[in-house]
């Protein structure tokens, strides 16, 4: 309490001895006014440095919030106004103090300032608690929903409508928009499993697709629980949504990149193993792929296409067939050719398609593909670049990510791997088959040279039996040429200007007519016939 020529006094509700405990402070010391040590101030209007209104405003300024509790001799009630709007919590006139109406007073200050006390510390543990689940949504990054089955309203947090690609601002998430947006091999599924939650307290926890408004579809887990009334009557559900994408993506690039070395080593092709390779990424990772190589020449040839829509794979090859490569380009494969490093274009607008395009047939050619996303890839061995693929992202609508570069250049590696495996094999059965041709000629020549030797053993031993000479010699000329089916060696007499000798070996030798080859002068001699 202060009075005047005294200092203020600290009134506590807890008994000491049976009485109240009481404290003087200098009145010119408001900052002593430590709230943990005080419950109630009591003090004078009157005070010898000042007065009691100056000391409520600077006990107020100091943030101290103590109940102040002022007597005073002036009975004037502006002065208990401007008390008051100082933040006094209570002004007695001294004329009327009692011990009751004092109690009461100090009393009623005392309740008010620990109700206070204890809603703001209430508060302030709710903000904390608020900010730290807060922290935890957002560290887990995921959406939150909260569906009133009531008015069929809905609460989404920020990160639900960024999974789906909306803005708070201009849309309002609608149960009729969330199922629109659901994969349709997911929206029976959905339903379904809501249904069971909301009626048969079946666990709701499943797994779907959501459209973004990119044109993709990003894999989301939802979790939630249904709030019910005294007769078990779901009232609101509440969840989360993560969004998996990355995750499923990851788990099918592994099993992509797993079939696609299947594939590639499928064919020990060259051309069948990158033709493969094209359908294979169509539509998984393209909605149309094209695959160049480079010839011995240093220049370039398209070698296969594939397009989710067969009829337009003909405009992929004309592309190419009427706009070869310059060599100079700065985009697209002939640069990855040229350059042999990676080339992405996440987001192909048709400004751009204008600005490259090299006339209006060109261009033409470009807006009937549709492009809307490109990347391009090297098919590389160590240093040397063997040929790039294309894929594009068209119809879909969907748009390209470094991950999807980095997937492709994955896929390339393999299959520049498979690609050099599948040519060196052709290049060795090229030379296996040359070799073996370079064998069995060497033999039909060492065949033949043997025959030559026994066709000069026999001139040399039988020269006085010709006839059984030239029967030996068509035997062996026969086994020696590869493919001869018969022989046959027919002499002329120079006297009688007619057919001395003829002699045959082989098959089908007895229906060979020679008068029908002879010259007229020759017909009427028959020659002598041996077999």
């Amino acid at each position: 309490m202060v009075h005047s020529g005294a200092a203020p006094i600290k009134y506590s509700p807890s008994q000491h001895n049976g009485r109240s405990e009481l404290k003087l402070i200098s009145s010119h010391c408001p900052r002593a006014l430590n709230p943990t040590n005080f419950d109630c101030v009591l003090l004078d209007y009157r005070l010898p440095d000042g007065d009691g209104l100056a000391l409520v405003k600077a006990v107020r300024r100091a943030g101290i919030k103590v109940p102040l509790v002022v007597l005073t001799g002036q009975g004037d009630e502006q002065i208990a106004v401007d008390l008051m709007k100082a933040g006094a919590s209570d002004y007695l006139p001294k004329s009327k103090v009692s011990p009751e109406t004092l109690s009461r007073s100090l009393r009623h200050a005392v309740r008010i300032y620990r109700a206070e006390r204890e809603a703001e510390l209430a508060t302030q543990r709710l903000r904390e608690s608020e900010e730290r689940y807060r922290l935890v949504l957002e560290g887990s990054n995921d959406g939150i929903w909260d569906w009133d089955i009531v008015t069929q309203d809905i609460y989404c947090n920020d990160r639900l409508y960024e999974i789906i690609g909306l803005f708070p601002s201009r849309h309002k998430i609608t149960p009729e928009l969330f199922f629109e947006r659901l994969h349709p091999e997911d929206q029976a599924r959905v339903k379904q499993a809501v249904d069971a939650h909301l009626q048969d307290l079946v666990e709701l926890n499943l797994e779907f697709r959501l459209l973004h408004t990119s044109g993709e579809y990003r894999y989301c887990i939802a979790r939630g629980k249904a709030q019910r009334d005294a007769q078990g009557n779901p009232l609101r559900i509440s969840g989360v949504v993560s969004d998996i994408t990355q995750r499923k993506r990851a788990e099918e690039s592994l099993r992509f990149l797993a079939e696609a070395s299947t594939l590639l080593s499928a064919s020990l092709d060259y051309q069948t193993t990158l033709e493969n390779l094209a359908k294979l990424a169509v539509p998984r990772l393209a909605d149309w792929c094209a695959i160049d190589v480079v010839r011995p020449d240093s220049t370039y040839s398209r070698l296969a296409v594939a397009h989710v829509n067969p009829e337009k794979e003909k405009y992929v090859w004309e592309l190419q067939r009427r706009y070869p490569p310059k060599g100079n380009e700065d985009y697209g494969y002939p640069k990855v050719l040229r350059t042999g490093k990676s080339y992405a274009h996440f987001d192909v607008s048709d400004e751009f398609l204008s600005a490259i395009a090299r006339d209006p047939g060109h261009l033409e050619l470009f807006r009937q593909l549709n492009s809307k996303s490109y990347i391009c890839v090297p098919l590389q061995v160590g240093d040397k670049t063997l040929g790039s693929i294309s894929f594009v992202w068209s119809e879909s609508g969907r748009r390209y990510t470094q991950a999807d570069l980095e997937l492709a250049e994955d896929l390339a590696r393999r299959a520049a791997l498979a690609a050099e495996n599948a040519k060196l094999y052709r290049e060795a059965q090229e030379a296996s088959q040359s070799l073996r041709q370079v064998v069995t000629i060497l033999d039909q020549q060492q065949q033949q040279l043997r025959t030559l030797q026994q066709l000069t053993n026999l001139l040399n031993q039988r020269l006085t039996n010709l006839p059984c000479l030239l029967r030996e010699m068509v035997g062996a000329l026969v086994k020696t040429i590869p493919g001869a089916e018969f022989c046959f060696i027919m002499l002329k007499n120079p006297q009688c200007n007619g057919l001395l000798l003829s002699v045959t070996a082989g098959i089908g030798t007895e229906k060979l007519r020679f008068e029908d080859a002879l010259p007229p002068s020759l017909r009427d001699a028959p020659p002598t016939k041996t077999s």
